[in-house]
């Protein structure tokens, strides 16, 4: 019995503008997961993005998430009913053939609000503005309130962030 441990990589929220502009690295290793490298270094294996589904293919159909448009291609037949317009959230992994970028899902949820679109959008609005902000003051990796308390930025008392990385949550506090 093998007793290597298999840990899964988070799904990152993210535009597909941000996932059509990096590039896909195949990994050698079997147990390496093969990713996309974004243009701030991070790399992304798994993605939850929202988007309309705007064009549906025998095999696969197109989301559109406002920015760009990103091929899913369900390979189980559960993941193919989906109306052409519908709002849907997907989770899945990201992979390439022929210098095209696509994702394979994991889950797909249809969702019934179009206020969801704008969450999301909030959500990336502000974890871009943590990360410039911990970018600017050298931190590379948060992990608690200290670290929080150095990226609060007293000019953007419109809007401050408190990123909760333990579930990805952002907590806005309007003055």
């Amino acid at each position: 019995m093998n007793n290597t441990k298999f840990e899964r990589f988070v799904a990152k929220k993210i535009r597909i503008d941000d996932l059509n502009r990096g590039k896909y690295i195949k990994e050698e290793n079997e147990l390496s997961s093969n990713y996309i490298l974004l243009s701030n270094n991070d790399k992304v294996s798994r993605v939850n993005i929202i988007g309309l589904n705007v064009l549906e293919l025998p095999d696969s159909f197109i989301l559109d998430d406002g920015n760009a448009q990103m091929p899913i291609r369900p390979f189980n037949q559960e993941f193919q009913n989906h109306k052409l317009g519908s709002l849907l959230c997907v989770i899945g992994k990201v992979r390439e053939y022929n210098n095209t970028k696509y994702v394979i899902p994991e889950i797909i949820k249809e969702l019934n609000n179009i206020l969801w679109k704008q969450v999301r959008e909030l959500e990336l609005k502000y974890l871009s503005i943590i990360s410039n902000a911990c970018v600017d003051k050298g931190i590379h990796d948060i992990k608690d309130e200290e670290h929080i308390s150095k990226i609060k930025n007293p000019n953007h008392s419109r809007a401050v962030g408190i990123l909760k990385p333990q579930i990805g949550i952002i907590d806005i506090a309007a003055e």
